[in-house]
């Protein structure tokens, strides 16, 4: 993928230094909701993510719903590692992951909860072309997801919202 693509997404206006609360989650809803879609390069997409902006990978018009969906190029892996059965997936595990399934992220980020001793991370993963299909766009995630044991499988929705950080964020 070429550092100078660009990508559509929608960006929350007001930047978190800490994980957002349940309260706040209505601001933000509302915020990217009447924001306009931004066209991003991946470095400007980790700088808005780095300093604490939550995103909506997908463009949604009329609403933040998800059957307001309308297209996607960029697909995010939530990794918490909260599946007790399942042993810990460091960020080069999940990277090793990547390579084995032959799947690309452009880039990976910490999220605020995460520690060395329970990593929590997203990966970023860039389609060639926007996505406008629905059973397209819930393939791609489903199947991103069912590569990584301890993947946040509840981050399949068309109008999911993905918060920054106040960690690092690394492009690949």
């Amino acid at each position: 993928m070429p550092q100078e693509a660009r990508f559509l997404i929608q960006v929350d206006t007001k930047a978190y230094q800490q994980k957002p609360s349940g309260k706040e989650m209505s601001g933000i809803k509302a915020r990217i909701q009447g924001g306009k879609p931004k066209s991003l390069t991946v470095a400007q997409l980790a700088e808005v993510i780095k300093n604490g902006y939550s995103i909506s990978p997908a463009i949604l018009k009329g609403g933040l719903k998800a059957e307001n969906w309308t297209q996607q190029q960029l697909f995010l892996v939530d990794i918490d590692n909260d599946t007790e059965s399942e042993p810990l997936i460091s960020i080069p595990k999940a990277l090793g992951i990547c390579t084995l399934k032959e799947v690309k992220p452009i880039m990976y980020y910490e999220s605020y909860s995460h520690t060395t001793q329970k990593p929590k991370f997203r990966l970023v993963f860039a389609m060639d072309e926007p996505i406008f299909q629905e059973a397209k766009r819930k393939f791609i995630i489903e199947t991103l997801i069912s590569f990584f044991s301890q993947a946040d499988a509840a981050c399949t929705n068309a109008d999911r919202i993905f918060f920054g950080t106040d960690k690092g964020v690394f492009l690949l």
